[in-house]
């Protein structure tokens, strides 16, 4: 399995799980972490960002997650995930808030 499938997988596996939760009334936490010793953080860091951001688009109106960051190497790698219609936040690089 290659790391872009791999990172596709467990992203598309906490969303279908945040949904789950979310039906239930609580937060859901999607936690979308690159360990900051990985050699290939950068390029695992860009494939997270798409792969979030996919499944963002993909959440059921009205369903609210949280998602929980690595610090990228890329300063501000994430904050483009701030300006997704779902997404509410005052601190884009670590704690995000998301309602659709």
């Amino acid at each position: 399995m290659s790391l872009r499938s791999g990172i596709a997988v467990v992203v598309r596996l906490q969303f279908e799980l945040a949904a789950q939760i979310a039906e239930c009334g609580p937060l859901a936490i999607i936690e979308g972490e690159v360990s900051i010793r990985s050699p290939g953080k950068a390029g695992a860091d860009a494939i997270l960002l798409d792969e979030l951001a996919k499944g963002l688009d993909a959440l059921p109106a009205g369903t609210r997650v949280m998602l929980k960051l690595t610090t990228p190497d890329v300063p501000a790698h994430f904050s483009g995930l701030t300006t997704h219609d779902c997404v509410m936040s005052d601190q884009p690089h670590r704690v995000i808030r998301a309602q659709c």
